[in-house]
């Protein structure tokens, strides 16, 4: 029998999973994510290619753009911040009009869902704290996160 507890979705590529575990950690780390659906914070850590196959998403090419996502390993990964200011025009700004309904969410990344690095690790170009994490299958992150009060 497969241990089905620390297996990252089917959907993976064995290529991106290579990169995924050779990159990720099993950290714990205090992060922010934007819910873009509004309260249902469930949906606030799809990545992009779980956004499309649920339909929130919509791409010109589906088929095809999911074929891509599989192979990319930042396509499946969930965006956090490690720093709240590198957030804030996102949330306020970009995704106003777009999503009115989204929430900011407060939480830590616990290892049993997923395995996390900062991008800057990765890319040194990168500036921000832009944190990738990518979920484990039938990972629950959104139960150590909650709603952050942005007013």
């Amino acid at each position: 029998m497969r241990n089905e507890l620390f297996v990252f979705p089917d959907y993976f590529s064995e290529n991106s999973v290579k990169l995924i575990i050779s990159n990720g950690k099993p950290d714990s780390l205090h992060i922010y994510r934007v819910g873009k659906y509004g309260k249902d914070k469930t949906t606030a850590f799809l990545n992009y290619y779980d956004e499309i196959q649920q339909g929130l998403k919509t791409v010109r090419n589906p088929e095809k753009y999911l074929e891509k996502c599989k192979n990319n390993m930042v396509q499946l990964s969930v965006s956090c911040y490690y720093d709240i200011d590198d957030l804030t025009y996102y949330f306020e700004v970009t995704l106003k009009d777009t999503y009115p309904e989204r929430i900011l969410l407060e939480g830590i990344s616990n290892p049993c869902h997923g395995l996390i690095q900062k991008t800057s690790e990765r890319k040194t170009e990168t500036k921000n704290s832009h944190v990738d994490w990518w979920l484990y299958k039938n990972a629950t992150p959104w139960i150590d996160f909650n709603e952050v009060n942005n007013e």
